[in-house]
């Protein structure tokens, strides 16, 4: 067993294969991490204190337990390490793994199968360094406050009639360029903080903002595109909202229709005649309403039958297995039809394999959004993959 410097970034790895582990380590010392390595279940009990890690690369099969076990463990340790899943387990195991340490509040980083190939798993571990300053909830409204947070832009290409498939709108993503940090701080770092601390909504009210005034300068400028907002749900419980936005849009001239918020997770509100009150008036006065992540529960198709959304985005754990496993291919090729039947669009999120864009487009899915397409871009950077994009088509 090694034991790390007390530096910065330290990094326990949780696995009984030496030559991974030796390969993991090597890894992340060229990264810039100290790191510690055990062996078993027990092992890690006892040596998470004493190390305290930033990151965790976590076998899920382990001597004397297993990887979901651990994360158990760390969630009632209130862990705020960063979590690398590293398996020969299938990706459908990893990916719903994942899903467990996500839901328990752990900040999930990446999930890797065995064998793996260095690269990916070390710009993994860069994104993961430097984390020398805690998040808090006064560093969060500090950081609101003093124009750190910024927005990126993630490029949603839509299916035409001609065959192609064109940039039409974008989904806009919080980011915040920590003055302590090396690298920008994802959402998975501070979203649940803020939502704790009664933050998130002031999160929601810069990106919108930002959001609309970026559409505007776009626009200005000919790129016609709309931007998708997550909306935070307690913004629900607020009956001038729907005025507001409408206000916002009316200072930028804007049309309501460039403008779809998308929401996560809407069923436990305390009032749900409030909550369809604002979104009917939301859709009277033209915004979209996507309903983000369907397909993962039966709370989603309740939702759909209640709610006046006009959009779907497809959670990208449904395209794992796809195509090449009928069943998966199946459930897909439903949800598909089913927003078809009911008039509403589709979005497919996780897009990365053109075998995979091709079995959507076959089905007939509006729209797509993955790194196939793009990663997260710039204002500016945004500005110039549209030219470059539609100058072209993605599939003949």
């Amino acid at each position: 067993m090694q034991q790390p410097d007390r530096l910065a970034n330290r990094l326990l790895i949780v696995d009984d294969e030496d030559q991974i582990c030796a390969v993991v380590a090597a890894v992340a010392e060229e990264v810039g991490f100290a790191v510690a390595v055990c062996g078993s279940a027990d092992e890690f009990r006892r040596l998470y204190a004493e190390v305290d890690p930033t990151v965790i690369v976590l076998d899920l099969s382990i001597r004397g337990g297993d990887g979901v076990q651990l994360m158990r463990f760390l969630a009632e340790q209130e862990s705020r390490a960063g979590v690398v899943l590293m398996s020969g387990a299938e990706m459908r195991t990893l990916s719903a793994a994942e899903r467990v340490g996500a839901a328990s509040g752990l900040t999930m980083l990446a999930a890797i199968q065995k064998p793996f190939e260095p690269e990916p798993f070390r710009e993994t571990l860069r994104n993961a360094r430097g984390a020398t300053e805690p998040i808090t909830a006064d560093a969060i409204r500090d950081g609101l406050a003093a124009g750190e947070f910024t927005a990126h832009y993630l490029p949603i290409a839509q299916h035409k009639a001609d065959g192609s498939w064109r940039i039409a709108s974008v989904e806009a993503l919080v980011r915040w360029k920590h003055p302590q940090r090396q690298e920008i701080v994802y959402p998975s770092e501070f979203m649940q903080i803020a939502e704790h601390a009664g933050l998130a909504t002031h999160i929601t009210d810069f990106v919108l903002q930002r959001s609309v005034e970026q559409a505007r300068v776009w626009h200005q400028s000919g790129v016609q595109i709309g931007v998708a907002v997550n909306f935070n749900v307690g913004l629900l419980a607020d009956l001038e909202v729907p005025d507001r936005l409408e206000l916002l849009m009316r200072e930028y001239e804007l049309d309501p229709r460039y403008l779809t918020l998308e929401f996560t997770e809407i069923a436990p509100l305390e009032e749900p005649r409030m909550m369809i009150d604002i979104m009917t008036r939301l859709r009277l006065k033209g915004f979209r309403l996507s309903l983000d992540d369907f397909g993962t529960g039966y709370s989603s198709f309740t939702q759909l039958t209640r709610m006046p959304f006009n959009e779907v985005k497809l959670d990208r754990s449904l395209m794992e297995d796809v195509p090449g496993r009928p069943e998966s291919e199946t459930i897909l090729r439903a949800l598909v039809q089913l927003g078809q039947t009911l008039g509403i669009t589709v979005c497919a999120e996780g897009i990365d394999r053109e075998d995979l864009l091709q079995f959507l487009k076959d089905l007939g899915c509006n729209r797509l959004q993955g790194h196939l397409i793009s990663r997260a871009l710039t204002s500016a950077e945004m500005q110039e993959f549209y030219h470059r994009w539609n100058g072209e088509s993605l599939a003949a």
